[in-house]
């Protein structure tokens, strides 16, 4: 028990092991009874081919196999059966169904041989929020992190496995401003079109919830910090007097810049 318990990243906060194993490549398919939520990415990553909707009034449930269904403990729970035959996943709202759903990615991905279990759980916390910048993609001779839209997607979907439900965007002059273009590095990956696909794939696939971030007091360098640039100072250094001395936070006293921070909130 414990050596299953160090493998997986969600620890359950209760979980009964049964006898036997069970096979998850014995079915690709699963019965899904839900609100709207579009489970197709997340039973995916479960190896998961076919996607069967029922509709079971005030019931929200996935069925894998030959599978039983068991009580969630309240509304907040969830309750993951894993049977010799079947897995099942039933729970009192949609948002505790997925939470079971990503439960069993992290079972399917992090155990080689899957015991049949029985897990209650439901989230300690509430709000989990995990934070991103998102920056211009550094030369190659100075080190960072990758920054290109699908190592964001990539970092996003490990940060849904481990549970949380939150995903804050901060963009770091790769924000694609429409009125204020020059807010932007005019090479930016960030079209709104990617933009728009980061939001989709947090709601749509991952079902967390993306929070944009605009800065209105420091950090409005947007990452001369790390490239020594400033984003909109290296294109427009007459601009300077809505900023502080050396470019790093926001002149807030100056008319101009509550009006400049305005049209960025509002884009």
């Amino acid at each position: 028990m414990n050596d299953i318990l160090k493998k997986l990243i969600l620890k359950p906060e209760k979980i009964n092991f049964q006898d036997g194993f069970y096979n998850r490549e014995s079915s690709v398919s699963a019965e899904v009874s839900g609100g709207g939520k579009n489970y197709k990415y997340l039973l995916g990553l479960c190896g998961i081919k076919e996607i069967k909707p029922v509709k079971k009034s005030g019931c929200f449930y996935i069925g894998i196999g030959d599978y039983s269904l068991i009580e969630p403990a309240d509304e907040k729970s969830y309750a993951l059966n894993i049977t010799r035959k079947g897995a099942s996943i039933t729970a009192g709202t949609e948002e505790s169904l997925s939470n079971g759903v990503k439960m069993l990615v992290n079972i399917f991905r992090q155990l080689d041989v899957i015991s049949c279990m029985l897990i209650i759980d439901k989230p300690r916390i509430d709000y989990r929020g995990a934070h991103f910048c998102i920056c211009r993609p550094a030369p190659a001779w100075l080190e960072q992190e990758k920054m290109a839209p699908e190592d964001i997607k990539q970092g996003m979907e490990l940060a849904a496995l481990c549970g949380y439900n939150h995903i804050v965007l901060e963009f770091w002059g790769t924000f694609p401003y429409q009125k204020r273009p020059y807010a932007a590095w005019p090479d930016t990956i960030y079209t709104p079109d990617v933009v728009r696909g980061l939001v989709d794939f947090a709601i749509d696939d991952l079902h967390i919830t993306p929070v944009p971030q605009q800065n209105l007091v420091s950090h409005a360098g947007w990452s001369r910090i790390a490239t020594r640039r400033h984003v909109v100072l290296d294109q427009r250094p007459n601009l300077r007097d809505l900023y502080i001395p050396g470019g790093w936070g926001f002149g807030a006293r100056n008319p101009d810049t509550k009006e400049l921070i305005k049209i960025l909130l509002t884009n």
